[in-house]
């Protein structure tokens, strides 16, 4: 199997001193979502931070990014929504200093969800994008997540999903008491923008990057998009209240 994205050789050969800057998710297509002409880079990268906040009102709401990885998600969100206030979080120490380093409009902060530092209730919106596969402990997480959240806030998360674990996760919301509002099937619209990803980004970066490091994340695309092309796995938006303080 390829690295992820999220894999820190990946970070440590591909990105950290290279003239790019990729985000650690495959992709979305939307149609009616519009970027800025400098964030052409990674557009279904960037689509995806942009489409968990579809038809929200984010104004002077607090936003925390869970498992921000190079912090880009974190800083596309908060300029895409200048009156929010956004804060990534994640386990590694090499990636939030990175984040610090190239995106000061945000704040960053190192922590381990199953141990967090954050206070209860602190948070409007709580996001994980294609981080929540990552926790072995979802009942941990998930518990953390709710304390972290304010009463009548909101959790999205947009993932990969294996059939059972997308069963696994739909029981554990519920024996958490988060009440699903939605579930979207977001998957051909993943596969199209992997599929975008792989015709396009050599061409693209060739002019400034060197062909090893844009293949790396070609090979990753390549590998993922087989798995959603087998049905392995499916790609889902997920919006989520806390059903005990909501209530």
């Amino acid at each position: 199997m390829k690295p992820n994205l999220s894999d820190q050789n990946f970070f440590d050969l591909y990105v950290k001193n290279k003239s790019w800057l990729p985000l650690q998710n495959h992709g979305l297509k939307d149609k009616d979502i519009t970027l800025n002409k400098e964030d052409f880079d990674f557009p279904n990268q960037i689509t995806t931070y942009l489409n968990l906040f579809k038809n929200i009102d984010t104004n002077n709401k607090s936003i925390l990014d869970i498992g921000c990885g190079y912090g880009r998600g974190s800083y596309i969100i908060q300029k895409y929504f200048k009156d929010s206030i956004v804060t990534g979080t994640d386990i590694n120490y090499s990636f939030i200093e990175y984040a610090r380093q190239k995106y000061k409009q945000c704040n960053y902060i190192q922590d381990d969800l199953y141990n967090t530092k954050i206070a209860d209730s602190s948070f409007d919106f709580i996001i994980l994008n294609c981080s929540m596969h990552f926790f072995y402990d979802q009942n941990i997480a998930l518990q953390n997540i709710k304390n972290i959240l304010k009463p009548k806030g909101y959790i999205l998360i947009t993932d990969l999903w294996t059939k059972e674990m997308f069963v696994i996760f739909f029981q554990k919301c519920k024996d958490n008491n988060l009440k699903i509002l939605s579930i979207e099937d977001q998957t051909n619209n993943t596969i199209d923008a992997i599929e975008e990803d792989i015709s396009t980004t050599f061409i693209k970066f060739k002019p400034q990057i060197d062909d090893k490091t844009i293949f790396a994340f070609i090979d990753i695309q390549k590998e993922r998009l087989q798995f959603y092309k087998q049905n392995i796995n499916r790609h889902y938006k997920f919006v989520i209240t806390n059903e005990s303080k909501d209530s």
